[in-house]
């Protein structure tokens, strides 16, 4: 992911632009103001939004092309390209 929340700028798989993409499954993405890990971890199943959350998506929409930002601080997304929703489990 690459970009600037301010200016409304945030793009995974920054490469579907020069034809690659992305192949693979994405669950939860947050971005935070400050670094939160520094050794190997394992995340939790779901995230929670707190002070230091930017950005917290859950995908849990389904369908459509809007992602909601579950951190409260707006920065809602859009799925763009071939992305697909697939139901887990």
């Amino acid at each position: 992911m690459k970009g600037d929340l301010s200016a409304g700028n945030l793009a995974a798989g920054e490469f579907f632009r020069m034809g690659f993409g992305m192949y693979g499954i994405i669950d939860e993405v947050r971005v935070s103001t400050n670094q939160r890990y520094t050794d190997e971890f394992t995340p939790p199943l779901r995230h929670k939004p707190d002070v230091d959350s930017l950005a917290l998506y859950h995908f849990f929409e389904g369908q459509g092309t809007m992602v909601r930002n579950a951190s409260g601080n707006g920065h809602h997304g859009e799925i763009i390209g071939d992305a697909k929703w697939i139901r887990m489990g």
